[in-house]
Parts: structure tokens; sequence; C-alpha cells
């Protein structure tokens, strides 16, 4: 994973496990997500939890043609085990700035 995506991917895993949707909704700089959305998704699949210390990361990480932006896709755990569910972020340079949308929540 690119180290400057780690703190970012970080927070957005602990608001998501912690159930702060809403925060997330609400830092997202595209708004295309509600909590209520976010809850029913998780709701399908089960309680959220992080992946132990020294877990597999599972993710898909693109860049944009004009380099300005970072799509990850990043699998999530859930009920203590490695998921198909993901979450797929937009990240927006400057990296250490932090800013990012939050694009979707699914299972392919």
């Amino acid at each position: 994973m690119n180290k400057e995506l780690v703190p970012l991917i970080n927070h957005i895993v602990a608001t998501l496990v912690a159930g702060r949707y809403q925060q997330l909704v609400d830092e997202s700089q595209e708004k295309r997500l509600c909590a209520d959305d976010i809850t029913a998704v998780i709701a399908e699949h089960g309680r959220l939890t992080l992946p132990p210390s020294g877990s597999e990361i599972r993710q898909y990480v693109a860049f944009s043609p004009e380099n300005t932006e970072v799509l990850v896709d990043h699998f999530l755990w859930v009920n203590g085990s490695l998921s198909d569910l993901m979450v797929r972020i937009v990240a927006y340079k400057p990296l250490s700035e932090g800013k990012f949308s939050l694009w979707d929540i699914y299972a392919p």
C-alpha cells in the first residue's frame, strides 16, 4: 500500500468500525452516500471489525490519468474475518491533506 494512504485508510476503516457513518459522510468531499445507506449495506454482512495486527491487507489501488486522485477499493473485515465487503474511496492529492470521497461500500 502507498505509505501516504495508510493514515487515511486507517482513519476511514476505524471510523466505519466505530459506527460513525455520519462523520465519514460529513468528511467526504462528494456526498454519494448517506449514513443510512452505509448502515444498510453493513447490516447485510455482519459486524465490522478491525483486522488483527499483522493481518493480510487486501486492496486495489489505481491512479487517475492526471495523477490527481487515487481510487482505492479496500477489503473490510467482518466478524473477525477478511470479507468480500469493500469500501471504495477516492483520495485526492496531496494525500497528506487527507481529503477523500467515500464513493461506495459494496461486495462484488
